[in-house]
């Protein structure tokens, strides 16, 4: 069993509650301790990141419904993950948690 699959599993075996407390920890913590320097740029991935995840969370709140400004939530979600990851290694886990929770509670939920 590969490490992704592993660790996906573990991450299920959690209660929503638990799973949340992590996610906002991983997000709020995302560039403490870096081996290199955050830069401007990372910060607006950062911004982008966190905005598109407030899209998604409330996406049934507010009756969103708009499929191409959801869809468009989920590509800025996606690339900014990419673009803080590419930057920055050491944040591929904390990133791995952010990416999981929003998957299962928000772009595809699990029953």
């Amino acid at each position: 069993m590969d490490f992704l699959t592993k660790f996906t599993q573990n991450e299920r075996k959690r209660t929503p509650k638990e799973r949340f407390a992590n996610f906002e920890h991983q997000l709020n913590t995302l560039f403490c301790e870096l081996a290199k320097p955050v830069t401007t740029e990372d910060w607006v991935n950062k911004d982008t990141l966190s905005n598109s995840i407030i899209i998604l969370m409330g996406k049934e709140k507010f009756g969103e419904d708009n499929e191409i400004f959801l869809e468009n939530a989920k590509s800025d979600f996606y690339d900014s993950i990419k673009k803080i990851e590419a930057s920055h290694l050491d944040t591929s886990t904390g990133l791995l948690y952010i990416r999981l929770f929003i998957e299962d509670f928000y772009i595809n939920p699990i029953s």
